[in-house]
């Protein structure tokens, strides 16, 4: 339920940041949204998602990317195991993508901590991590920052455990 919420909402934002009426696409909480925000100011993952997140703070978002499916919010992953990230694929944005780890004591705390993966096809919709990297350490929570070919556009999953 929490994630088809948070997709709604990242659709929601996504119009803000397209600059596109969401008033014509029948969605009130859309509708409501673009009435307090001026739409020609790009919303950004830092105000939008996680207000203090210093990872990829400028990163914009965009309608239908990188819709995140896995890992879910708190999953436990242990070291040593494979993890695999799965999101939805969306046509408007075929293209490349750089996945990087990211960590921290809390969610709005966390850092980039390294790239674990770049040139990952977006059609692919899923990626296979190796949870070995040099980089894994003793952070309370980790998730991934997803960076769009175009270097501007991102995204973020949602947070999880290494264990």
């Amino acid at each position: 339920m929490l994630s088809r919420s948070l997709l709604t909402v990242l659709g929601a934002l996504g119009y803000l940041s397209q600059d596109i009426n969401a008033e014509n696409h029948g969605n009130a909480d859309a509708r409501d949204l673009s009435r307090r925000y001026d739409n020609n100011q790009p919303t950004t993952l830092s105000t939008a998602i996680v207000p203090t997140a210093t990872a990829t703070a400028s990163l914009e978002t965009g309608v239908g990317f990188w819709p995140a499916y896995t890992p879910e919010k708190d999953q436990n992953v242990k070291f040593g195991d494979s993890l695999k990230i799965t999101w939805g694929y969306d046509p408007r944005w075929n293209g490349k993508l750089a996945i990087t780890l990211i960590g921290g004591a809390a969610q709005d705390e966390q850092t980039a901590l390294g790239v674990i993966a770049e040139h990952v096809e977006n059609k692919q919709g899923y990626y296979i991590w190796n949870v070995t990297n040099e980089f894994v350490g003793k952070h309370a929570v980790y998730g991934f920052s997803v960076l769009y070919q175009d270097g501007k556009t991102g995204q973020y999953s949602m947070p999880f455990h290494i264990v």
